[in-house]
């Protein structure tokens, strides 16, 4: 059975079938070392995962609201729109009542 589910999968020397996972991820264009065509290839190997890299300079994510209206319906709107910057929380988010016990 191991070998079957090797030979199906795939592992980081042997990535064996195609990818079978899709990942989505911000670069920054400006980074020292930051080559997309080789995060591309490096998440394929140690993930067998098809990576889709997005421009991210400055920590702006606005391009991925481009690259994800890009692949959607338009007769099915996006529930919010999506932040330009992704940031922490500052506060934690309130316990209700019914979990505080």
């Amino acid at each position: 059975m191991l070998r079957e589910v090797g030979d199906r999968t795939g592992t980081r020397i042997d990535p064996g079938a195609a990818p079978r996972h899709v990942a989505v991820m911000a670069w920054d264009p400006d980074a020292e070392g930051n080559d997309p065509g080789t995060l591309v290839r490096r998440a394929e190997i140690a993930y067998g995962a098809q990576l889709i890299p997005y421009p991210a300079p400055k920590n702006d994510h606005s391009a991925l609201a481009r690259l994800l209206a890009g692949m959607t319906d338009g007769r099915f709107p996006p529930a919010a729109d999506a932040p330009a910057s992704v940031t922490a929380s500052p506060e934690p988010l309130p316990v209700s009542s019914a979990m505080a016990g």
